[in-house]
């Protein structure tokens, strides 16, 4: 099991300041995959760490520092005593991530620290995280003097010559790994909602996510074949796809043999594993009953579409829920007309037939769900907020993160010499 250290000079862990966000991620992400990990912190941390955080780098009043040749003797003295800490803490770990220990003035004496504990530890990959865009070339910001086993780490690629340049170094001294913003931890998921979305990634990291709830015995009247047509369309435009059927009420036989049934249609459209999801069959049928309200509305966050061709509502509460708990694009039944009306006319209209609306369709069935599925995506193409909402979704959750920058820069870094 890989072992990683991280530092930090957090004197508070307030969940509210962005730093402490940071770290969290990583550290959570990292234990997911595999990692032992020790968060380290100042002696005198004061507030809202965690018990298991090791409160061992040396406390300092801290000064702005200028220039490496300004530091105090007091400040010298930490250098030694960060140096020794590190050397004794760091055997056996094979990854340190600091926090702008090589960046900010106030922690030089720690940053120097870091650097000398190196000597004696040439096991370990150095990992320093920037926070923001360094000016002003201090004469401590020499990458160069770093050595091979140290790289300095930014979130974004448009400033990597630039931080090259201000640390008199070369743009491979500077690796970019962009920042965790995941639905999960940012949205506060329970461990059950993660537990899921573990067992059915698509759910974080498809293209097109939709949610459909529904009790068993009302899913003929749900139309829930259109929905699932509809939604393997998309996958017809090269799109990944995660249908999520939140059904209640399978916890007898005669609604068992009907989720049995989707089940066989399902395969039948051409779903693939992984792409549509019964939950009340997951977990050994561990939510038969139904889904808590809470997870119900965390895996709707993740959703970007809603399909609700629905034959009869008074009102369909689900339709609110949906669009209040991610702003996803809803596909509505022109046929029921109170659909428009509760809707606002803010949606996307096809007739799919009504309780007091027939309607006939002249193509079949198959095709019909596939073009609205093209006219649906054309829409959700132009539709900026959806978009960029997607994109923080599939890109700056842990999973991808972790699979794209982390882990390879970690293998890589077994080859710096």
């Amino acid at each position: 099991m890989p072992k990683v250290a991280i530092l930090t000079n957090q004197m508070d862990f307030n969940p509210s300041y962005s730093l402490v966000g940071i770290i969290t991620d990583q550290e959570r992400m990292l234990k997911k995959y595999g990692h032992d990990v020790v968060v380290y912190v100042n002696e005198r941390c004061n507030r809202h760490a965690p018990a298991e955080y090791r409160k061992t780098i040396p406390f300092a009043h801290l000064l702005d520092y200028q220039s490496r040749h300004d530091l105090s003797e007091q400040h010298k003295k930490v250098v030694e005593q960060t140096a020794a800490m590190l050397t004794t803490e760091l055997a056996g770990v094979d990854f340190v991530f600091t926090h702008d220990f090589l960046f900010q003035g106030w922690y030089l004496p720690y940053g120097l620290g870091c650097l000398k504990a190196s000597r004696s530890l040439p096991q370990v990959r150095w990992f320093h995280w920037l926070h923001s865009v360094p000016t002003g070339k201090k004469d401590w910001w020499n990458a160069s003097e770093f050595g091979p086993a140290h790289k300095l780490i930014f979130p974004n690629e448009v400033d990597r010559v630039r931080i090259a340049e201000e640390y008199r170094g070369r743009p491979q001294d500077i690796r970019v790994i962009p920042h965790i913003k995941d639905l999960r931890t940012w949205k506060d998921f329970l461990p059950e909602t993660c537990e899921i979305i573990d067992a059915h990634p698509g759910i974080m990291q498809a293209d097109v996510v939709c949610v459909y709830p529904g009790s068993v015995d009302r899913l003929e009247a749900k139309r829930l074949e259109h929905v699932m047509r509809i939604v393997h369309g998309f996958r017809r435009h090269g799109l990944s796809i995660c249908l999520v059927v939140a059904t209640q009420w399978a916890n007898v036989s005669r609604h068992q043999e009907k989720l049995d049934r989707y089940g066989q249609l399902a395969r039948e459209i051409g779903y693939r594993p992984g792409e549509i999801v019964f939950t009340s069959q997951i977990f050994d049928k561990k939510y038969a009953v139904g889904l808590p309200r809470r997870i119900l509305r965390e895996l709707w966050e993740c959703a970007n579409l809603f399909v609700f061709p629905t034959r009869e509502e008074s009102f369909g509460l689900v339709l609110p829920e949906a669009a209040l708990s991610s702003g996803c694009f809803c596909i509505l039944n022109k046929s029921l007309l109170n659909q428009i009306e509760i809707s606002g006319m803010k949606g996307l209209y096809f007739d799919f037939g009504s309780s007091y609306h027939e309607h006939t369709l002249k193509i079949p069935l198959e095709r019909y769900c596939n073009e609205i599925a093209t006219l649906a995506l054309g829409r959700m193409l132009q539709n900026e907020s959806i978009q960029l909402r997607n994109h923080f979704r599939q890109h700056n959750n842990y999973d991808y993160l972790f699979a794209r920058y982390y882990a390879p820069i970690m293998a890589e870094a077994s080859t710096w010499v």
